[in-house]
């Protein structure tokens, strides 16, 4: 008898199912997505400055603005 499939947590951001039972996340443009989410709701309650480290500001925000 073949081993039954692993339940697989879907997606955080598309709701697809992973390929791996280990992953979180379907693609890496998944996973880039719920990265920076995290990164402008970070930014938007104050716990990061946005400012990159030549003094400019972030990638991540200037896509957002």
């Amino acid at each position: 008898m073949p081993n039954p499939k692993k339940k697989r947590t879907p997606c955080p951001i598309c709701g697809k199912e992973p390929y791996g039972a280990s992953y979180k996340y379907c693609s890496n443009a998944c996973q880039y997505e719920f990265q920076y989410r995290q990164y402008i709701r970070n930014w938007q309650e104050g716990k990061i400055n946005g400012i990159s480290s030549i003094g400019t500001v972030s990638t991540p925000i200037k896509k957002y603005l």
